[in-house]
């Protein structure tokens, strides 16, 4: 049987708010889109890419916070529209105490994009996080800031961009911004993922702080990165999670070792992104290289390898030696 060879350019290079009121969560269906690979474009939702009536949510991120949750909306404002000048028209209001579950709601408007948030004065509880902090980016101070976080907020995305990364990069862009306010870490629980939010500030950055949270490593924080545990040969099962959300399946791989995940961090995010700007879709029996007569083999898994990486729409991947190398056109 010949398989298909996809080169991807650069790939070792990469080193609830229905109480809201706004947003109801509800059923998409997927919209045919011209000159998409599959049914549908993959990169436009506000909510999960799914099969026919399947419930969607909104694109999310969430915030821990070692302080109080902000009340001056003034000040607020005046931090978004100095963040970027994009945002330079931003307005921001709070909601304090109104009797519902969340004591604390924010509505935050620049352009075509709008940040609903909710919030509480307590901590996020730990069922909802667990897996989340596995983390290549958080220190140990910042991860002890994380379990003693004072409060949290709830990110979701109600604007009028209908691409996903962008809705992702409006998201962190707020996260940043919150970093003022006492947000150290941004969680993505979709993603099983989490990353400093003072980073995503880009204070003292030379280069345009929107191009460098739109060009983030995917499985920082849009798309997941988990290091499963490891088997009794030494090996161990890394995993991506949250590609869905761009119309991926999520990648895994037997690795020979711990010592292999970041390797393997950069190369799930170079396929992912060239998968998205492309509109390739992978599937099995597709073979990726990577340089040379070296390569990515893609399967789906085995009932035992599904019982490894969990359920959801997981590729395998492998590497493999190819006969003759394949140069990239």
């Amino acid at each position: 049987m010949m398989k298909r060879v996809v080169t991807a350019v650069g790939l070792l290079a990469l080193v609830a708010l229905v109480g809201f009121g706004i947003i109801h969560f509800g059923t998409v269906k997927p919209e045919p889109q011209p000159g998409a690979v599959g049914s549908g474009d993959r990169s436009r939702s506000n909510g999960t890419r799914g099969t026919e009536g399947q419930e969607t949510t909104p694109t999310s991120l969430q915030m821990l916070l070692t302080q109080p949750l902000p009340q001056d909306a003034e000040a607020l404002t005046q931090a978004f529209r100095a963040f970027h000048p994009s945002m330079q028209q931003a307005t921001c209001a709070i909601e304090i105490g109104d009797g519902d579950k969340f004591d604390w709601k924010a509505s935050i408007i620049w352009g075509a994009h709008r940040i609903f948030c909710v919030g509480e004065n307590a901590k996020l509880p730990p069922q909802l996080v667990e897996g989340t902090l596995q983390t290549l980016f958080l220190s140990e101070e910042q991860i002890a800031q994380v379990e003693a976080h004072e409060s949290y907020i709830l990110l979701f995305y109600g604007g009028d961009e209908t691409r996903t990364l962008e809705q992702y990069v409006a998201l962190a862009a707020a996260s940043a911004i919150f970093s003022k306010f006492g947000a150290v870490a941004t969680l993505n629980l979709t993603a099983r993922s989490a990353f400093p939010s003072t980073i995503l500030f880009g204070e003292g950055a030379e280069e345009d702080i929107i191009q460098l949270l739109r060009t983030l490593p995917l499985p920082a924080l849009y798309c997941g990165f988990e290091v499963l545990r490891p088997e009794p040969d030494g090996q161990v099962w890394l995993r991506t999670h949250g590609a869905e959300r761009f119309g991926c399946p999520n990648l895994a791989v037997l690795a020979g070792g711990l010592e292999e995940q970041e390797a393997y961090f950069d190369v799930f995010g170079g396929i992912l992104e060239h998968c998205i700007q492309s509109r390739t879709e992978l599937a099995p029996g597709d073979t990726l290289q990577l340089g040379g007569d070296v390569a990515l083999s893609i399967r789906a898994p085995t009932e035992v390898e599904v019982e490894r990486v969990g359920q959801g729409r997981v590729l395998i991947c492998e590497l493999v030696e190819l006969d003759e190398p394949v140069s990239a056109p």
